[in-house]
């Protein structure tokens, strides 16, 4: 007895095992994890910038070496895995506009950032 394939078996089993493959890569790249803290020039660029994969942002010179605060990126994926986590030498330079519009700047801005 002969088992006969239609001519579109093959195409299909083909995009079928694409697809299982795209599948499993991005399951693959969606559990990436950052190795090192994402450096932003301002405080407010985090909601630009922000990444599901990145737990630790940086801004300015913290006085801490870069391997400490990549030892900090990696216990935060490991333990923190809910958490964003922002850095900041200081405010100079630092807007923030509330959304009736206003500007705030400076200490105004930081503690309008806190709330």
């Amino acid at each position: 007895m002969k088992i006969m394939r239609s001519a579109g078996a093959v195409p299909a089993l083909t995009r079928v095992l694409h697809l299982a493959l795209l599948a499993v890569l991005l399951l693959f790249i969606s559990g990436a994890r950052a190795a090192e803290p994402l450096v932003v020039n301002q405080a407010t660029d985090v909601v630009r910038q922000w990444q599901p994969e990145q737990r630790l942002y940086v801004k300015g010179d913290l006085g801490v070496s870069a391997a400490a605060l990549a030892d900090l990126e990696t216990w935060l994926d490991q333990n923190a895995t809910n958490w964003t986590v922002v850095l900041v030498e200081n405010a100079a330079n630092e807007r923030y506009t509330r959304r009736r519009g206003s500007d705030l700047q400076r200490r105004r801005s930081r503690r309008a950032c806190a709330r």
